[in-house]
This record gives C-alpha cells, sequence and structure tokens, in this order.
C-alpha cells in the first residue's frame, strides 16, 4: 500500500511543482529564500498551525519567505521531501520515524528537525448517543480514521495494532477533517480519530451537534501497551470541559508533530526560522493557542530525528542546547 501511496504523491507532487513554479515566478525577488510549505488538509490544526507559522516567519525572518500548501499530510509531505518537491514540511513522530529509519515501506531518508509544534492528543469521538464506552464497542462500526497518508492515520495505525486491532474490525473510512466532521454531524459514521493540539477547532465544532458529543479514553492499560510497544506513543490529557458538554477528563495515547526539511536545506534559513518561531512565539499563539508547546525546549527535548545544523546553531546560541 505504501508504495502505491508513494508512486501516487510522487506524481500529484510533481504537477504541483510545475503549476507553482509557473504561476509564481514574479515572486522570486521578495526574499532569498522561498518555499511551499506542506502542511495538511483544510479545516485541520496542522494547516492552521503551518499557516500561522508561515505568517511568522515571512514577516519577522530577513530572508525567508513560506506559503503555506494543503496536502494530504505527514506521508505525502516526507515522501515530497526525500523526492526534492519539497524543501520543508509538518510530519508527526511515527513517520519521521518511518522515514528516518527506512520503515513502514517507505523509502529511507535523513531529513532534519527545524521546530516542534504541538502533541497530537487522543480524539476518538462519537454522538453522545453512541451506547458504547471503550474503542472496542466501535468494531464493525464506520469510522473515520483520516486520509491515508496523513499523520492521524499514521499514529493510530500504531495505537491499533499494540492493542491487537486492525483498520478491517471497522468499517473503516479515510475522510479528511471536515469531511469527518460533517460525516459524523449526519450520522454517516459513527465515530472519527484525529490526532491533534487541544482545543480543536473541529471537535469545538462537533460540540455543537444537538445530540452532544463523548470522547472516548483508553485505560491506563491500553495506555501502557501501547508506550511499551512504541515508545513514540506517550499519554494526553485533554482537560474536563474543554468542550461544551464534556465534564470529564479524557485520556489516551499522542505523539509530537514537528516542522521538519530536507537535509540540504539552507543553513541560514532554517536559523532564521528557528529564530523566528522562537522570538515571535506570541504571533504564534495569536494564531493556534495549542501553539503554546511550539517551544525551542520542546523542539530539543522531543524530537527523534537530527536537528538541521541552523537550527542547531541558533539553539547554542540562546541557551536551549549545551
Amino acid at each position: 500500500m505504501r508504495n502505491k501511496f508513494f508512486n501516487a504523491v510522487l506524481l500529484s507532487a510533481a504537477v504541483t511543482f510545475l503549476l507553482a513554479i509557473t504561476i509564481s515566478p514574479g515572486l522570486a525577488a521578495e526574499k532569498k529564500y522561498r518555499f511551499m510549505l506542506g502542511t495538511a488538509g483544510a479545516a485541520g490544526e496542522v494547516y492552521v498551525w503551518g499557516g500561522g507559522a508561515a505568517k511568522v516567519i515571512t514577516q519577522f525572518s530577513k530572508d525567508v519567505q513560506l506559503t503555506a500548501q494543503l496536502t494530504a499530510g505527514s506521508g505525502e509531505n516526507l515522501i515530497r521531501l526525500n523526492a526534492g518537491t519539497l524543501k520543508i514540511g509538518i510530519a508527526s513522530n511515527e513517520w519521521n520515524w518511518e522515514l528516518f529509519n527506512g520503515q513502514g515501506g517507505l523509502p529511507k531518508y535523513e531529513h532534519r528537525a527545524l521546530f516542534a509544534m504541538y502533541k497530537g492528543d487522543w480524539y476518538w469521538g462519537c454522538r453522545k448517543t453512541f451506547p458504547g464506552n471503550t474503542i472496542y464497542d466501535f468494531k464493525g462500526k464506520k469510522f473515520s480514521f483520516g486520509p491515508k497518508g496523513g499523520g492521524s492515520y499514521g499514529m493510530i495505525k500504531y495505537g491499533l495494532d499494540a492493542l491487537g486491532l486492525k483498520f478491517t474490525d471497522f468499517d473503516a473510512k479515510y475522510l479528511s477533517v471536515a469531511e469527518s466532521v460533517n460525516a459524523l454531524k449526519d450520522g454517516s459514521i459513527e465515530g472519527y480519530f484525529v490526532g491533534i493540539g487541544t482545543p480543536s477547532s473541529a471537535f469545538l465544532d462537533l460540540a455543537t451537534m444537538p445530540s452532544g458529543l463523548k470522547l472516548i479514553s483508553l485505560s491506563p492499560e491500553d495506555i501502557k501497551r501501547c508506550h511499551q510497544k512504541y515508545n513514540f506513543l506517550t499519554e494526553t490529557v485533554i482537560p474536563a470541559n474543554a468542550y461544551k458538554g464534556v465534564d470529564y477528563e479524557t485520556r489516551g495515547v499522542g505523539r509530537w508533530h514537528f516542522l521538519v526539511c530536507r537535509a540540504d536545506f539552507p543553513e541560514e534559513a532554517a536559523y532564521q526560522i528557528a529564530k523566528a518561531l522562537t522570538e515571535h512565539h506570541k504571533d504564534l499563539m495569536a494564531v493556534m493557542v495549542a501553539a503554546k508547546s511550539s517551544t525551542p525546549e520542546n523542539t530539543v527535548q522531543q524530537t527523534i530525528i537530527p536537528l538541521h545544523p541552523g537550527a542547531e546553531k541558533y539553539f547554542r546560541e540562546k541557551g536551549y542546547l549545551r
């Protein structure tokens, strides 16, 4: 499956790249470094963060201009980094681990980390009227796991495996954030999983459903099983009352999202990106509350691939790395 996905993405990436260089030649002189930033689907937090980061970096760096681009998510972004049709993108840590180590059917490519985004929390949501209270109650039900190639799909693949489950145990759908929200509202699906930051605009919306929103936790035993098998899956807690009508904590597993780039990404551009995101953190948080976790400390502590030398240089200068 991954090989077919790889070939399809290469074809679409080539078309996207040709369109990009055809329609925007007049912008080349604006800044020294101009890049498309691979994000994810519209209406998702990854795209919101990417758009905010692109704005902050373009506004506050001397030489870097970024434009957020809609993509299928982490898998597409990383494959396009490998192919050279994308220089910088967003990816969750299970996909970073796969590509860097040549696992999961992906070609091995040693890309680099630039900046931490946030931990994608465990969101297993359904209408409050759904009779079950564990993820196992959704077996055989119509359920969306996000688009194949996206970060949430990659994350839940490992979570299900650790718990002895498969996508085929469900009537699995692979819908975008917007499609999943609409399908859950109109009853086309029974539930939706996504790994995103808190608060989530998608779930703020779902909490207004006439039926109300229910969030399903994993048991402590299941959380332990996930972390023991895949150590990049760590416990997450969505606080009580984060969403209307959800007056209890929701516990599960999640993983970090990162801004990443090709190993040959210009060192000065990487330095300026790390500098802009660090020194203008409040401007990024003004776009997305979950960006409170987008800090140099989390970047240094949570990356599972090497830092880009340009970002590393900035962090060392400012004392975040010794």
